[in-house]
């Protein structure tokens, strides 16, 4: 496939703006379609299998959502049409740390965290609509806080960042400053990696670097 030829329409399953903001970053046209998956089944196995089970359980909920609405892809029918989605977790010494639940859970986490390591695990997985075709990829990344003061975890945490971050802090945001060192991709630590999207894109058949001059 051609990317002077074909453009492809991603059905984005997030409503993260980190996401959205990576695909216009790509030039990649897309809709958002939120999966509203109950993600609690997964809560009990390890950070890099929950990360797997959930993105593509996220994406098998955005497929479904267009069965129940009769979804038929528009012509020109030769475009690609790819479901996307993503899901991230900090891991703790083997203890997966999503959303905190409140500003009390969100200081813990980060007070948790302060001059330690931990590890960033992300899964992408895409359904091609056409072809019927699931494809995933977990990437990891490992970033090391620096030592900070209770009160500078309390000031952030009144500016809202953290509460619907997995880690309770945005590595793309004020929680930058906390950052002392990332190892790996770090927009996997952001939550979609345009090296592991490309990667997946691929495997599908789709060869051409994610650039694109259709972007509307």
């Amino acid at each position: 496939m051609k990317n002077d030829s074909i453009r492809i329409h991603w059905l984005l399953g997030s409503s993260s703006q980190r996401r959205q903001a990576i695909l216009d970053m790509l030039g990649q046209t897309y809709h958002i379609r939120p999966s509203h998956l109950d993600e609690s089944f997964a809560k009990d196995y390890p950070p890099e299998k929950q990360v797997k089970l959930l993105a593509e359980a996220k994406a098998h909920a955005v497929y479904q959502q267009l069965q129940e609405e009769h979804f038929l892809i528009p012509t020109p029918n030769h475009q690609p049409w790819w479901i996307v989605t993503a899901d991230t977790l900090v891991d703790l010494d083997g203890t997966a740390i999503g959303k905190p639940s409140d500003a009390n859970e969100a200081l813990a986490t980060l007070m948790a965290l302060s001059g330690r390591s931990h590890l960033v695990w992300t899964c992408i997985a895409i359904y091609d609509l056409k072809n019927h075709l699931l494809v995933s990829e977990t990437d990891c990344a490992k970033v090391t806080f620096a030592n900070i003061q209770r009160e500078d975890f309390v000031r952030y945490i009144a500016t809202g960042e953290p509460l619907d971050k997995a880690g309770a802090y945005a590595a793309q945001g004020m929680g930058a400053q906390f950052i002392e060192k990332v190892e790996g991709d770090f927009f996997t630590v952001m939550g979609l990696s345009p090296r592991v999207l490309w990667s997946l894109a691929k495997r599908i058949g789709y060869q051409e670097p994610l650039f694109s001059t259709f972007k509307s």
